[in-house]
């Protein structure tokens, strides 16, 4: 199969496609701007050299881009098209595809309800917006989701007759660098939470708040906020880590800018456990309410998954049953310090879990995923 897979603003969610689609038999050819070129072929390394590459020029539009793509696109007679993000420019991207009918369409959403139910307004912009998805939606042939939970909304709650695809942001390669690093030897109990400090996404409030009551209890954690912040709500919350670090020396581990890659990944081999305080909803395009875990996903899933690590989540959040014994769920603050003091206390409970999540894990990994995906005989 001649295979296209388009994305210039996540390289990490299209890696795992082009790893799924890449079995030794299918021609790929990745469709790029130059910063996730640049990121692609650091985590692709040699491999990186048997792909082929469509790059957005330095100073080529989004608009002109897509125009060069009209050109191109039809002469290359993709079998598969992968769209893993459309953020702009709808109504473009629908008269691009519907340039090559004779190609399958999947387009990655992202957020349910922002493709789905677009606010209708008078806005000329906003209605521009509205008519693009309405006009995108009609162009594509499947669409594909990051969480399990995302299919049964789709099929449950919004009336669509395209085949829809559970497609993990993450994988798991258990040769590699991102295996599971089990420790049972270090002193403080390592807890972390992946994700800009973004007031629309996570609570880190909560985060703080927790971090204080378990210092104040006595127990050896640390804390490392993974992320940039963003905005004023960003900064306050690494104001107040200075000053709780003041009081309990080196507890607290943050960013002031965005966090290099090899960081990232020496901050998650050593985590202990994965911190998702995500809020149950939030409003980040147009003001369209979009739902943690059902109508949007979270990254820190994907980061389980890869790093084969345990995770603790809010009790409304909805994730694969494949993880369940290695995810635990806490109903309000006072629960979760009472979770983690007992983590604290009884290192065994953590050791246990992280064994768990290295068994759950062995189901995101390549071969498993190409298998119950199937994905290469549907397009055919």
């Amino acid at each position: 199969m001649k295979i296209g897979i388009f994305e210039t603003d996540h390289f990490e969610g299209a890696y795992p496609k082009i790893r799924i689609c890449d079995n030794g038999k299918n021609q790929i050819t990745l469709i790029v701007n130059s910063e996730m070129e640049t990121q692609l072929r650091e985590i692709l390394v040699d491999e990186s050299e048997h792909f082929k590459w469509i790059t957005k020029k330095q100073f080529e539009s989004k608009r002109a881009f897509i125009s060069r793509l009209a050109k191109i696109l039809p002469e290359l007679n993709f079998d598969l098209l992968i769209f893993n993000t459309i953020a702009d420019n709808f109504f473009f991207y629908a008269q691009l595809i519907n340039k090559i009918p004779n190609t399958h369409v999947m387009l990655h959403v992202h957020d349910i309800n922002n493709i789905f139910y677009p606010a209708f307004t008078l806005h000329p912009k906003r209605l521009f917006r509205f008519i693009g998805k309405k006009l995108l939606i009609n162009a594509i042939n499947s669409i594909s989701v990051y969480e399990e939970a995302m299919v049964d909304y789709l099929k449950e709650k919004v009336d669509i007759k395209l085949p829809i695809y559970w497609i993990p942001g993450s994988i798991y390669e258990p040769i590699s660098i991102n295996g599971p690093q089990i420790k049972t030897d270090k002193k403080s109990l390592r807890i972390v939470v992946p994700g800009s400090i973004d007031i629309l996404r996570r609570d880190y409030e909560l985060v703080l708040t927790v971090y204080s009551q378990l210092r104040k209890a006595g127990a050896d954690v640390q804390f490392v906020l993974l992320g940039a912040p963003c905005g004023k709500y960003g900064e306050e919350i690494l104001n107040k880590c200075i000053s709780l670090n003041e009081q309990w020396e080196a507890g607290l581990i943050w960013y002031n800018d965005f966090v290099p890659n090899s960081e990232f990944d020496f901050q998650m081999k050593m985590a202990d456990i994965v911190f998702l305080p995500v809020l149950s909803s939030t409003s980040i395009f147009d003001g369209i309410t979009e739902i943690y875990g059902q109508t949007k996903s979270s990254g820190g899933m994907s980061d389980m998954i890869k790093w084969a690590k345990p995770g603790i989540v809010p009790k409304d959040f909805r994730y694969t049953k494949k993880l369940n014994s290695s995810i635990i769920s806490y109903q309000n603050p006072s629960e979760l310090v009472r979770i983690l003091l007992n983590f604290n206390d009884k290192r065994d409970t953590i050791q246990k879990l992280q064994e768990n999540a290295a068994e759950n894990a062995l189901h995101f990994t390549i071969q498993k995923l190409r298998e119950e995906l199937n994905i290469f005989s549907d397009f055919k």
